[in-house]
């Protein structure tokens, strides 16, 4: 998992709060590439996804987060 460079969340049967899988996916922080979010399923606030360092694609759609981007979201590659 700390080598991990994609991660698909949507099209399953995933039901955990977003925020709570993130950070369980830490020591991915400077491997993923890629985060696909697509499923009502998926809750929560709003997660800092710039603590993935090499993030260069986010697909985020029909989800339940609430929030806002971070901050610093713009400073992402």
């Amino acid at each position: 998992m700390c080598s991990l460079e994609s991660l698909k969340l949507s099209g399953n049967e995933f039901s955990d709060q977003l925020e709570d899988s993130l950070d369980n996916k830490a020591c991915a922080e400077d491997t993923l590439k890629h985060l696909q979010l697509g499923s009502k399923r998926i809750w929560g606030p709003f997660p800092d996804i710039t603590r993935f360092s090499s993030l260069i694609e986010l697909n985020i759609w029909d989800t339940n987060l609430s929030g806002t981007f971070p901050k610093n979201f713009g400073q992402l590659s």
